[in-house]
C-alpha cells in the first residue's frame, strides 16, 4: 500500500475526490444547476419572444396583403372611371373643336372677304396714282415750268381728294 501512496496519480485522484466533495458540501452544484436553469430559460424566453415576433409580422404580412388587393380593387376601379371619363372628354373636345373649326372656317371667309375688298381698293388707289403720274407727265410736256408746277400741284390735290 506505501507504493499505492506514494504515486502521484493517487494523490492527484484523492485531490479530485477531495475537490468534488468540497463542492458538493457548499452546493456549487445547485448553483451550477441553477445558473444553467437561468439561462435555459432566458433562452426559452428569447424562442417564446421570436415565436411571437414571427407571428406578429405574419398578421402584418397578412394584414398589408389585403390591404394591397383592396388597393389593386380600388385602382382598378380608378382606372375604369378614368376611362370613361376620357372618352367622355374626347367626345366633349371633338364637339368643341367642330365648332371652333367652323367659327375659324367662317371667320377665314371674312378676313379673305375684307381682304379681297382691300386689294380691290389698293389696285384702284395704285391706278389713280399712275393716272396721276400719266397727267402729269402730259401736263410737264405742254406747260412751262411755272405753270406745270402750279397746275400740277393743284390738279393732283383734287384728284386724289376726289377718288379717295
Amino acid at each position: 500500500m506505501s507504493a499505492f501512496l506514494h504515486t502521484p496519480e493517487t494523490w492527484i485522484t484523492l485531490s479530485l475526490l477531495v475537490f468534488f466533495g468540497i463542492l458538493a458540501y457548499f452546493g456549487v452544484h445547485r448553483i451550477v444547476v441553477g445558473a444553467l436553469d437561468k439561462r435555459a430559460d432566458g433562452i426559452r424566453a428569447r424562442i417564446d419572444e421570436a415565436r411571437e415576433l414571427r407571428e406578429a409580422a405574419s398578421d402584418q404580412v397578412n394584414r398589408h396583403q389585403e390591404e394591397l388587393e383592396k388597393a389593386a380593387g380600388a385602382a382598378q376601379s380608378i382606372i375604369e372611371q378614368a376611362q370613361r371619363d376620357a372618352d367622355s372628354a374626347r367626345e366633349a373636345a371633338l364637339a368643341d373643336f367642330r365648332a371652333t373649326l367652323e367659327r375659324r372656317t367662317a371667320a377665314a371667309e371674312e378676313r379673305i372677304r375684307q381682304a379681297e375688298i382691300a386689294a380691290q381698293k389698293e389696285i384702284r388707289n395704285h391706278a389713280i396714282d399712275i393716272a396721276v403720274a400719266v397727267a402729269t407727265e402730259i401736263i410737264e410736256k405742254d406747260l412751262s415750268d411755272e405753270d406745270r408746277r402750279q397746275l400740277a400741284s393743284k390738279g393732283i390735290e383734287e384728284i386724289r381728294s376726289r377718288l379717295n
